[in-house]
């Protein structure tokens, strides 16, 4: 599989309880197999119709921001 590319299952824009004091966007992914007890997100695991996208392409297109690798 290629390392840029992610099973995407939604995107919260604008979420300031994630990431305590701050503004965040929230990608939600699929495909998780962990079932962890205090997940709200427990039905991820169910791969969506969306399909894998590269991880730049959600950021630029659906949030409208520039990537910037620091890796």
């Amino acid at each position: 599989m290629d390392d840029n590319m992610i099973d995407f299952a939604g995107i919260v824009h604008s979420s300031t309880i994630d990431y305590p004091g701050k503004m965040c966007a929230v990608v939600y992914l699929s495909g998780c197999n962990f079932r962890c007890p205090f997940c709200f997100t427990e039905n991820n695991y169910l791969l969506t119709d969306r399909g894998k996208m590269k991880i730049k392409d959600i950021v630029e297109n659906k949030i409208n921001c520039k990537v910037y690798d620091s890796l």
